[in-house]
């Protein structure tokens, strides 16, 4: 057999295997960007909370 002709058998699962990899990352950076953007509306609600208090 010839270096050229090895068989494809694991192509197909590495392949996918590297799709869900990628899939998970891109779910994670979703949800950290979620994340950075409830903290920044709750730092807001915070803010307006004291101006309504007149703490600030």
């Amino acid at each position: 057999m010839d270096a050229n002709n090895k068989p494809l058998r694991g192509n197909a699962g590495d392949h996918l295997a590297n799709e869900r990899t990628f899939l998970a990352w891109i779910r994670t950076s979703i949800g950290i960007m979620g994340f950075g953007f409830v903290v920044v509306k709750f730092s807001l609600f915070v803010r307006q909370i004291g101006i309504a208090l007149g703490h600030q």
